[in-house]
């Protein structure tokens, strides 16, 4: 009789990996600690000892994905370096379809999200900015590159008006990349002119 193999230690990583791929298989609405128990094999409470509720583990799926946003090169030119986050958004927005309008809509951050913050406001105060202008242009940045993401990710299009009865309307056509580029380009020449603002060249 063969031996019967031992089942793998479960660890916070394993959790969450197993969290993000029910939430991006089935959605939040299917993601529970019960249920993710008893896929895991293991007893609701042994979860608990590794992460307190529900929301810190979604927090914990959150910063799992956001682990694959490289941070900006500091090597580039700022302006290079922006293309690449923005670009990088939409990949992520692409690949975790299910996964990215919840972390956008989350109103608490990640200790990623924070190292994400950080790095592009290194990178403006290394461009030239002044150091209490670099919040207010990191957020806009994020919140460019999150709209753009998102709306590459589920299609741009008008939304239709509401009709009684009607079926939800199907997504608009996904935006391409010259569209998403265009979008980045817009965002960075925007930038461009604040800066040369402040520095007194425009």
């Amino acid at each position: 009789m063969a031996a019967r193999k031992p089942k793998p230690r479960l660890s916070r990583e394993r959790i969450v990996a197993a969290a993000l791929a029910r939430l991006e298989t089935e959605g939040a609405e299917a993601l529970s600690m019960r249920k993710l128990a008893a896929e895991l094999g293991v007893d609701p409470m042994s979860i608990y000892y590794h992460l307190p509720d529900k929301q810190a583990l979604l927090l914990a799926v959150f910063d799992l994905v956001l682990a694959e946003l490289p941070l900006p090169d500091p090597a580039l030119p700022w302006r290079d370096a922006l293309r690449a986050v923005g670009r990088q958004f939409h990949r992520l927005a692409i690949a975790h379809p299910r996964v990215f309008p919840l972390l956008i809509a989350s109103p608490y951050g990640t200790p990623r999200e924070a190292q994400v913050h950080q790095a592009l406001r290194d990178l403006l105060l290394r461009a030239g900015f002044r150091a209490e202008d670099c919040a207010r242009v990191t957020q806009a940045i994020y919140t460019y590159a999150v709209g753009v993401a998102r709306t590459a990710a589920h299609g741009l299009r008008l939304k239709p008006f509401y009709e009684p009865g009607a079926p939800p309307p199907p997504p608009g056509p996904p935006m391409t990349a010259d569209e998403v580029d265009f979008s980045i380009e817009l965002m960075i020449a925007g930038i461009g002119a604040v800066l040369e603002r402040t520095q007194g060249k425009g």
